[in-house]
């Protein structure tokens, strides 16, 4: 039994789509309060660009793939040094421990160079990222997040108008 309670803990965390942590678990780690921070900790929002188009012109299953590319750039672009959270349809929060401004945005510059030499379904993969960081205790998470979303909106109204 203890085996079956396992899988279902990890099932109620995991986002089926992607294999990452869901929004479900990045809930209850906000209201934990991300508990064991070593600080700066970074956090970069991401929203993939184009996703209705895709899903218009090629189906959903090549939206659900565009999507699993998100997860999968993001991933490899924070490593071992942070967790991947998927907060949205197609929303996603990476949190990094012991990473300063300096360093995340090191890891932007990276998944965003991944991204620009990815084609998928014609298309150049695109994905909107955006950053705050939270320098200690002190800081407001809540704020903190906000920021990196209101970071990321911005990032996706620019590639709007550069394309």
């Amino acid at each position: 039994m203890p085996l079956l309670r396992q899988k279902l803990k990890e099932q109620s965390v995991t986002d089926s789509l992607t294999g990452i942590f869901n929004r479900a678990c990045f809930e209850e780690r906000i209201r934990e309060g991300f508990q064991n921070f070593e600080y700066p900790v970074s956090f970069i929002s991401g929203d993939c660009d184009h996703l209705k188009k895709i899903n218009d012109t090629f189906g959903h299953q090549a939206g659900d793939a565009w999507i699993r590319k998100a997860a999968e750039l993001l991933q490899k672009g924070i490593g071992e040094k942070g967790t991947l959270y998927r907060t949205g349809g197609d929303e996603f929060v990476a949190v990094l421990t012991n990473t300063d401004a300096k360093a995340c945005e090191a890891v932007i510059h990276f998944i965003r160079t991944q991204a620009e030499h990815t084609v998928l379904y014609d298309r150049t993969y695109r994905i909107s990222l955006g950053y705050s960081v939270l320098n200690g205790e002190e800081d407001d998470l809540l704020d903190c997040l906000r920021h990196s979303d209101e970071n990321m909106y911005q990032n996706k109204q620019n590639n709007r108008t550069g394309e």
